[in-house]
C-alpha cells in the first residue's frame, strides 16, 4: 500500500504509530520498541523496517489520538490501523541467529542475540554481565536477575535460574521458593512444629512457636505446652458403714 503524499487519506492515519513487545497479551505489560515521530504527510515511506533489540513473545502495532493532547497538523483526527501487511522476523528457538537460525549465539549463557550479527542482546534467566558470564547476585534470580529470592535458609543457595531454595527455608517459611509463611498453628523448620495451647493460636510465632499473647487457661511455659500445677485436685473417699 502506498501512503505517500498529503492527498492520500491513509497517510495522516498512520502518523505517530508505536510498536510494543510483551510477554503477555496486554500491551501495558510490554516495552515500547519504536515510536514514529519523524514523518509527515509530505515525507513518508510506504515501508518501514523496525528492529526491536529485545526478546518478547507478543508484538503490538498501536496508534492513538488522545483527548487533551495537541497533535501535529498532519495527524488525522482519529486513529486507524490501515496496514496492508505486517511481518515479524525472529528465531523460534532462543539462543540462535543467522541464516535459518542455524548458528548458536556466541556467548554461552546468552538467551537471545542479534539475528544478523550474533551479538548478545539478553542473557538466559539467572545470568548477567556483558557476555552473560556472571550468575545473579545473591538474593536474586531469573530473567535479568530482577526477581528476589524468598526466605532461604542460606541465601547464597537460592538457585540463580529459578529461585528455588536448595538448602530449604528459614524457620517459619515453606514452599519451593520459601515465600509462604507456615500455616496457622505450625512453626519452625519446614513448619513441622505444632503450636501449644496459646490463648490465641494465630499469635503463635511461626519462627519458634512461642505464644505471643500468653497461654490458654491451665497451661504455662514459653510454648504453652505444660499443664498448670497451681491447683491440686483431691479425691476424698468416704467409707460409710452400712448396717446389715
Amino acid at each position: 500500500m502506498k501512503v505517500k503524499g498529503p492527498s492520500n487519506k491513509f497517510t495522516s492515519r498512520i502518523l505517530g504509530f508505536s510498536i510494543y513487545v510483551s510477554n503477555t497479551t496486554n500491551k501495558l505489560d510490554g516495552k515500547l520498541c519504536y515510536k514514529e515521530q519523524s514523518f509527515n504527510t509530505s515525507r513518508i515511506t510506504s515501508r518501514w523496517h523496525v528492529g526491536c533489540r529485545t526478546h518478547r513473545q507478543y508484538f503490538f502495532y498501536y496508534n492513538e489520538r488522545l483527548k487533551g493532547i495537541t497533535y501535529p497538523d498532519d495527524y488525522s483526527t482519529y486513529a486507524y490501523n490501515d496496514l496492508c501487511e505486517l511481518k515479524v522476523w525472529g528465531c523460534s528457538t532462543p539462543g540462535y541467529h543467522g541464516h535459518k537460525c542455524s548458528f548458536p549465539c556466541p556467548d554461552l549463557n546468552c538467551g537471545y542475540c542479534d539475528l544478523t550479527h550474533g551479538a548478545c542482546q539478553g542473557c538466559k534467566p539467572g545470568y548477567q554481565g556483558h557476555h552473560c558470564e556472571l550468575e545473579c547476585d545473591d538474593g536474586h534470580f531469573g530473567e535479568e536477575c530482577k526477581s528476589k529470592c524468598g526466605q532461604c535458609e542460606n541465601i547464597s543457595q537460592c538457585h540463580n535460574e529459578d529461585g528455588t531454595c536448595l538448602n530449604g527455608c528459614k524457620a517459619g517459611y515453606m514452599g519451593s521458593y520459601c515465600e509462604k509463611e507456615c500455616h496457622r498453628g505450625t512453626y519452625g523448620i519446614n513448619c513441622s512444629g505444632i503450636c501449644g495451647h496459646c490463648s490465641d493460636l494465630s499469635e503463635c510465632s511461626r519462627i519458634d512457636g512461642s505464644c505471643l499473647t500468653g497461654c490458654d487457661t491451665g497451661y504455662h511455659g514459653r510454648l504453652c505446652d505444660k499443664g498448670n500445677c497451681k491447683y491440686l485436685c483431691f479425691i476424698i473417699t468416704l467409707n460409710c458403714g452400712v448396717a446389715l
